[in-house]
């Protein structure tokens, strides 16, 4: 179901649609594809992996933002690996304290800790 709506193809996306579905026709009715939180990993190099809004989203949605960045240089994973290409940020919304949205590109952004 998932696969053909046009809200990307991902496996965890078309569960999620499978999981709205369920909850609509048999459960409170009250889940919808837009109020899902969007999470992507891209397993390249550098690897990518990303949750929630972007700063820009944050913005148009009119919240009063905090952005905290951090370079993969900075963080001791990355050097003890040699792999310090790369970033990471996180956006706060100042009023609630909530995260609406991170990513980090770099090693362990695919989101694999093991």
């Amino acid at each position: 179901m998932g696969d053909c709506n046009g809200e990307g193809a991902f496996t965890h996306t078309a569960y999620n649609d499978y999981e709205i579905i369920v909850a609509y026709k048999f459960n409170s009715k009250n889940r919808k594809v837009i109020k899902r939180i969007l999470t992507c990993g891209l397993f390249a190099d550098s690897p990518l992996g990303r949750v929630g809004m972007t700063k820009q989203q944050s913005i148009e949605d009119g919240r009063d933002i905090l952005v905290g960045e951090r370079a993969m240089s900075k963080i001791s994973r990355a050097k003890e690996k040699g792999e310090t290409n790369g970033d990471m940020s996180v956006v706060v919304d100042a009023q609630s304290e909530t995260i609406p949205g991170a990513y980090v590109l770099g090693v362990g952004g695919e989101g694999n800790y093991k």
